[in-house]
């Protein structure tokens, strides 16, 4: 409601007519004492008390109340649209747990067992034997073997006929 009026010069005052829209509003009576505030630039306020009830004007507050609704939709709308990635981000990072876990586990036995056979050989003697011979593609010889002859022995029935006689 943009209402346009004119300021007289009334000896050393200047006054401005109060519409009747805006001292029904404020329930304004003559002789009752108002208030000026100075808000912006250009702009003051007329008021019924020496303190401001409020800060802006209306208009600015809800403006600034819908920016803030605004940016609040836009950023539910990223964290909705971000839940599918952010659950497929979990179970990659759960499967990669799993994994370290498994070898580490792993790794930890091999680490065992390498500190339990360098203990062992540090406690039995080795050495190493001397001038072992490459292996050839000829053939080994054998030692020979002495053979010994022994007496053919006679049958059964043979020596049965012997003892019969």
């Amino acid at each position: 409601m943009a209402e346009q009026r004119k300021v007289y010069r009334v000896g050393t005052s200047i006054v401005v007519a109060i519409p009747r829209e805006v001292r029904a509003h404020l329930r304004l009576r003559p002789g009752q004492k108002v208030y000026w505030h100075l808000v912006r630039g250009k702009e003051a306020v007329v008021a019924l008390t020496d303190a401001r009830e409020g800060g802006r004007p209306e208009g600015l507050k809800l403006r600034s109340e819908l920016d803030a609704a605004l940016r609040e939709i836009a950023r539910l709308q990223r964290k909705l649209s971000a839940r599918p990635e952010r659950a497929v981000n979990i179970g990659i990072a759960h499967g990669w747990q799993q994994a370290m876990r498994q070898n580490t586990e792993t790794l930890d036995l091999m680490k065992w067992l390498e500190s339990r056979f360098d203990d062992l050989a540090a406690r039995i003697p080795f050495r190493p034997r001397r001038g072992r011979a490459a292996r050839s593609d000829a053939p080994v010889p054998r030692p020979e073997v002495e053979t010994l002859q022994t007496p053919i022995l006679e049958s059964e029935a043979v020596q049965r006929g012997r003892t019969m006689e």
